[in-house]
């Protein structure tokens, strides 16, 4: 469950930037980068393009490596340009999207003036560029490319370092087993390994997205894969989400942001495309998004249409389930104070309110699938809106709006993030019982067809936090059914993944394993077969729920 095979192009990515706190033209800048050296699988022939560098850049979470590959399609491309190779339209445009980029992110830079030649014209005309990179050839000095690209992912990883997005697993220790020495061209243009660190996140980010949809889903496999023991065993089903972004980035930023490469209803078409590819492997999820006010069913019905199977909908771009305004979301002393505003505020936009009392009772009434993101952290269209991911929330609309038989399935089991007394990670249980995870169980319990999934908690790959997870978790497991509750825990509960997330990438295979010597305990042992996959196909319709 919980797997993400969009590609930047399928992004407002200059949107998200901004929600991290990337100034505007950086953020823009570094969009039309992603955009323009993102691979575009065509259906209609038998394979892609090879990025089998970045898929080893990637997985090896090699710095260097990963700067080296991602400038180099755009070093490549400039290259072309100046050798007077035929170009394709799309070549074409690829082109023109990394030159207006480098011209961004220079003005936001200081490296644009009135007296001098923006910066794409020095790189194109003024000074030949370097057949050679920096970063990972035997190269000592960077040229102007190299600086310039190497000091505007540094300057978006110190801003997006401290967005909940990426801070959120800062106090867990995981990149001790990567090499330090995967830094030697990044130290060369002149960054420490604080900057190194931070600037390694957003190239995980959109390195990942650069892949094809078909290389991305090929990653995915080889993510599992790698590590896997002789008598390892391989997924069945990959459960892949897409999430319709751009409206609530268009509201709440303005629509002056660049829009995604393709619109969301081709998004849909091209995953069920992807999915046919897979021999039923992939289970292809569309999106609702209630910022569409009363267009949200065409673009359900067109999903429907279009193969997907379920749909997802993520509060954090601006909406709750229900605005009620006599509750408030608790909220844990680690978190912002901006957490605590949003959760005594009303949610900004009233129009997507009223979508969500209409989407509601319509998936309830046909046993469509719904899948939502539930934690406090996470693609929040601005800080603190992941208090909106609420389970109490979808508590109340699924009484409130006549749903309460709703197909619901709650990712990331609530999460275990300092905003709420670090959820599944809690270091008490009466701090546990403040947190979304613990009303995630509840909701799970009292409601036929709610699930969850622990997918993205990393903690349990931090040695030092994992019998927090793991002994909660076990609690609940063998813990007798609650006195009113409809159904066990143990009936609801699912593995998933989140992935491609930046701390996902290259350790797939370890979270899996975690969780696999989690269920060797006699004790717990007989329920691994429902975690790991009869639950999910319960949601997923695959099984009788029984």
């Amino acid at each position: 469950m919980h797997t993400h095979l969009f590609t930047a192009r399928y992004l407002p990515l200059h949107g998200v930037l901004r929600s991290f706190g990337v100034p505007n033209l950086l953020a823009r800048g570094l969009a039309r980068i992603a955009f323009s050296i993102t691979g575009v699988s065509d259906f209609g022939a038998a394979d892609d393009e090879n990025q089998d560098d970045l898929v080893e850049a990637l997985l090896g979470r090699d710095a260097d490596k990963l700067m080296r590959v991602t400038t180099g399609r755009t070093r490549t491309l400039i290259r072309r340009y100046q050798s007077f190779a035929e170009r394709s339209p799309d070549e074409e445009e690829a082109l023109q999207e990394a030159l207006g980029g480098i011209d961004d992110i220079a003005t936001e830079l200081g490296e644009a003036g009135i007296d001098r030649p923006p910066m794409s014209s020095r790189i194109l005309h003024v000074e030949p560029l370097a057949e050679k990179s920096v970063f990972g050839d035997d190269v000592d000095i960077p040229d102007e490319l190299d600086s310039l690209l190497a000091r505007s992912f540094s300057v978006a990883g110190q801003r997006v370092s401290g967005s909940p997005f990426f801070h959120e697993a800062v106090h867990l220790h995981l990149d001790e087993d990567f090499d330090p020495g995967t830094d030697r061209g990044l130290k060369a243009a002149g960054l420490s390994p604080t900057q190194v660190r931070g600037l390694r996140q957003v190239l995980l980010f959109i390195g990942v997205m650069a892949l094809s949809e078909r290389n991305r889903y090929r990653v995915l496999e080889k993510d599992y894969a790698k590590g896997k023991p002789a008598d390892g065993v391989d997924a069945t089903h990959y459960v892949g989400v897409l999430m319709d972004m751009q409206e609530a980035y268009a509201e709440l930023w303005g629509r002056n942001l660049k829009r995604p490469h393709f619109d969301f209803k081709t998004q849909m078409r091209r995953m069920n495309a992807l999915a046919q590819e897979t021999d039923g492997k992939l289970i292809s999820y569309g999106a609702v998004d209630p910022f569409r006010s009363k267009d949200w069913k065409s673009y359900v019905e067109h999903g429907v249409a279009h193969g997907a199977k379920g749909f997802k909908i993520y509060c954090p771009l601006g909406y709750r389930p229900i605005d009620d305004r006599s509750y408030v979301t608790p909220v844990g002393p680690g978190a912002p104070p901006v957490y605590a505003d949003r959760a005594e505020e009303a949610a900004p936009a009233p129009h997507a309110q009223a979508a969500m009392a209409e989407i509601l009772p319509y998936f309830a009434q046909r046993g469509l699938r719904m899948f939502t993101h539930c934690t406090p952290v996470g693609f929040s269209a601005k800080e603190g809106y992941g208090i909106y991911a609420d389970p109490e929330l979808w508590r109340r609309a699924m009484e409130r709006y006549a749903a309460r038989d709703l197909w619901l399935f709650l990712g990331h089991g609530g999460g275990a993030t300092e905003i709420d007394w670090y959820g599944w990670a809690a270091a008490s249980d009466e701090d546990f019982e403040k947190s979304f995870a613990y009303r995630v169980i509840q909701l799970a319990q009292d409601y036929d067809n709610v699930y969850l999934g622990l997918g993205y908690i990393l903690d349990v790959l931090d040695p030092n936090r994992r019998c927090r997870v793991f002994d909660r978790l076990k609690h609940y497991l063998t813990a007798p059914k609650p006195d009113g509750a409809r159904r066990h825990f143990k009936e609801k509960v699912c593995y998933g993944t989140d992935w491609s997330m930046p701390q996902a990438i290259g350790r797939t295979r370890a979270y899996l394993n975690a969780f696999y010597e989690f269920f060797d305990d006699e004790e717990i042992r007989d329920w691994a077969p429902a975690f790991f996959e009869g639950n999910a196909k319960k949601y997923l319709g695959l099984a009788p729920a029984g």
